[in-house]
């Protein structure tokens, strides 16, 4: 990280800056300058979202806007196609894990032991 990314983190938690409400560009709604990667902006992202959460007494309308703001950003970096692969890979492990949950307590049945129990 370069040090105006360190002091730009540094005013943001330490003296808790809100958004800029008179900017619409999204890297200014999460104080960060459009040369920051994609984890730097997740990271304000968090930062900014857990501070203005409604369940956390924040405001609603700035939750909103600091969201919409991330979402453009990783819009933006990422192609349409490969969010649609990560997402379509999430569901699909998602889908896998709750399917291996639902059968993990069925045992095996040995086909040798169902046909022996009938012989006798």
């Amino acid at each position: 990280m370069r040090i105006q990314t360190y002091i730009r983190f540094f005013l943001l938690f330490l003296f808790l800056l809100p958004p800029s409400t008179s900017s619409t560009s999204p890297y200014a709604i999460l104080h960060l300058p459009p040369t920051s990667t994609l984890l730097e902006c997740k990271k304000s992202y968090l930062c900014l979202a857990t501070r203005f959460h409604p369940d956390k007494g924040g405001d609603e309308s700035e939750f909103r806007r600091i969201k919409k703001a991330y979402d453009d950003i990783k819009a933006e970096r990422l192609s349409v196609n490969e969010y649609d692969k990560r997402r379509e890979k999430r569901r699909r492990g998602r889908k896998r894990r709750r399917r291996e949950k639902k059968f993990k307590n069925v045992g095996s049945y040995d086909l040798k032991n169902l046909f022996e129990s009938f012989k006798h």
